[in-house]
């Protein structure tokens, strides 16, 4: 079974077929791991980290989102399905949703992160 970048993920039938076939596998790379580091936001403040994610190009999206303090506890969450789309638009309607919650919950001081780098730039431009 070849996975991403036609690396092959090693399984028994595979390498049978392989093995057959007088071909050399080729094992998969390992996996690369990012640290990541949750920053709180100053006290007073609420910080707000979303995501969204559809399956496939086109298919079942999701927003998630966890609203933190400062001492790292969390205040409010959510996860909705959100019908047939893109990653994108998923990304951009789970930052929607968190500040319809920011502002149906009254919320004054928040911080707002998501993972779509071309959502942050998005609302970050004046245009």
């Amino acid at each position: 079974m070849l996975g991403r970048q036609g690396h092959m993920h090693n399984i028994v039938s595979d390498l049978i077929i392989l093995k057959t076939l007088k071909i050399k596998p080729r094992p998969a790379p390992p996996r690369q791991f990012i640290s990541m580091v949750w920053r709180p936001p100053p006290i007073g403040w609420i910080k707000i980290n979303t995501d969204g994610s559809s399956q496939g190009a086109s298919g079942a999206m999701s927003t998630d989102g966890v609203f933190k303090r400062s001492d790292g506890t969390v205040s409010f969450c959510f996860h909705f399905d959100e019908g047939i789309g893109f990653s994108f638009l998923a990304e951009l309607l789970a930052v929607i949703v968190a500040l319809e919650w920011a502002q149906s919950l009254s919320l004054d001081f928040i911080w707002l992160e998501a993972d779509s780098a071309y959502v942050v730039s998005l609302l970050s431009s004046r245009n």
